[in-house]
């Protein structure tokens, strides 16, 4: 059967067919996986990129005037995510491994540190051969031997002639030793992209783009609406006789959908305050995490309702420290007062969006079908936090 071009799987992506978009990750991502690893020269930070430039292109994809044009699109894009991390990089430069002490830098059960240091003076000996290169060339080299690339697979994604390919490798491979290139070859074979990559892309897009709750203006929005008893909307739990506050989560892509969570009252009012605006002589907990997380380098980049277990809600805050992304476990609550601060996204899960937990009502209708779920409460069945 005939390979579907670029602009025939883009069409079908747009139709609606999410998962088309898998044919262009298996398509590119080696292509992709060697550019990011020509700006980076480590691995690990070339799969991390490798998986924005995807994530990127996905959210963006509806975006490109010319289908035919995707591989050089897709190869700016890669170079603008290296491009951001470089300056991130720089702006905060690790600490010198000099400084380290032994017992800090490797785990008593990985490889010893001998092993550790043969294999890094393995791979400096290779960067260091490979940079000898000019530029063009080291590019169609490591292109070449991230993944057995073909020289009209590394044309289209730079777009430029085979035959210039083939002479770029050329005056690489005269310029090296064969035994350096031996060992280069043997370099990229060991860090291959998972087998699952593709799927690992699919899956953080689908929450990327397609399930972000609304930020700040919309965050809580029925709290505006004749609170008697607090500053925030309360819930009444009749038989305890006492006050929960429930925080509301509007969808940005389905504004008539809001996701009801029953949160505790300093995390409501943590999340007033911020809204609001309102500062503390002294700062609250979520200040004070704030302000740590930036005297550290550590940025957030979202936080996520991750999943809802026995009428119990959970979360994650995303951050990147030092280049590296980070996954902290968290309640949506704090996660949310968190956000609200630094005034990054909120998303949902396909999986909770999916769940008939949803209110369904117009902005300015919210009242009534609030009521009615303050009304239904009770103990057990309460939508909570953890």
């Amino acid at each position: 059967m005939k390979e579907k071009s670029d602009p025939e799987v883009i069409r079908e992506y747009l139709d609606g067919n999410t998962k088309a978009f898998n044919v262009l990750i298996n398509r590119y991502q080696y292509a992709v996986y060697g550019m990011c690893y020509h700006f980076t020269q480590n691995f690990a930070d070339a799969k991390d990129l490798t998986q924005e430039t995807f994530i990127q292109a996905f959210t963006k994809l509806d975006q490109l005037r010319n289908p035919q044009k995707f591989s050089s699109w897709l190869r700016q894009i890669a170079i603008n995510v290296c491009r951001m991390w470089k300056r991130h990089r720089d702006r905060y430069p690790k600490v010198s491994i000099d400084k380290v002490g032994e017992e800090n830098l490797v785990d008593k059960h990985l490889p010893s540190l001998r092993k550790t240091i043969e294999i890094n003076e393995l791979r400096v000996k290779v960067q260091k051969a490979i940079s000898s290169l000019s530029e063009k060339n080291r590019l169609a080299l490591t292109l070449y031997y991230i993944d057995g690339l073909s020289y009209e697979e590394i044309g289209t994604f730079l777009d430029i002639p085979k035959t210039t390919i083939k002479s770029r490798l050329y005056k690489a491979r005269k310029k090296l030793k064969k035994e350096v290139l031996q060992m280069t070859k043997d370099e990229f074979q060991k860090s291959p992209l998972p087998e699952d990559f593709p799927a690992q892309v699919l899956q953080e897009v689908e929450l990327t783009q397609i399930y972000p709750l609304k930020e700040m203006d919309d965050l809580g929005a029925v709290w505006k609406q004749q609170a008697k008893q607090v500053d925030i909307r309360a819930v009444r739990k009749q038989q305890a006789k006492q006050i929960m506050p429930v925080l509301i989560l509007t969808s940005k892509e389905k504004p008539n959908r809001h996701l009801p969570i029953f949160i505790g009252f300093n995390e409501a009012s943590a999340i007033f305050l911020a809204r609001k605006g309102i500062s503390r002589p002294r700062p609250l907990t979520h200040d004070l995490i704030v302000t740590l997380l930036k005297a550290v380098g550590a940025s957030v980049k979202k936080v996520i309702v991750t999943d809802l277990r026995e009428n119990t809600f959970f979360g994650r805050i995303i951050l990147e420290c030092n280049g590296e992304i980070k996954e902290i476990d968290s309640r949506p609550s704090d996660a949310i007062a968190i956000a609200v601060r630094l005034k990054v996204p909120i998303f949902v899960v396909k999986k909770i969006e999916e769940k008939d937990i949803w209110i369904k009502a117009e902005k300015d209708k919210l009242k009534a079908p609030i009521q009615k779920l303050m009304d239904k409460v009770r103990i057990k069945g309460m939508h909570i936090h953890k």
